[in-house]
């Protein structure tokens, strides 16, 4: 196992990889490219570890926990109503292009959930 933080050589390795949408010290993202072709060849039965072998990725630099995230997270994203897309949080850079028909009006939980007002005392 390997600590999360990319070195700047690393940084410098992954960025030259083709699928490779973006790269820092903390994280890295892929390209459609790469998350089609990742869920075409898991339905095939390779696994994630293989995948990433294949497309030119150093294994070592990935780290074992990120390849167990990403095998998860790319299903997960394929599944989900907007499908596979390339970059981060696209609902927040094209809202327009969201779909937000899974989120009951008005049911929010969060923290930021409106609160039922405090009754008055002796109401």
């Amino acid at each position: 196992m390997r600590a999360q933080a990319f070195t700047d050589e690393e940084v410098k390795i992954l960025r030259e990889n083709k699928y490779t949408s973006f790269v820092s010290n903390s994280s890295i993202r892929f390209t459609l490219e790469f998350k089609e072709m990742f869920m075409e060849r898991k339905q095939q039965g390779i696994t994630a570890r293989r995948i990433f072998k294949e497309a030119g990725y150093d294994v070592d630099i990935l780290g074992t926990n990120r390849i167990k995230n990403l095998s998860k997270r790319i299903p997960k994203e394929a599944s989900a109503p907007g499908g596979l897309h390339e970059g981060y949080h696209l609902h927040k850079r094209h809202p327009e292009d969201a779909d937000y028909s899974r989120i009951a009006a008005g049911r929010s939980k969060g923290r930021h959930a409106a609160r039922d007002p405090v009754p008055a005392p002796g109401a």
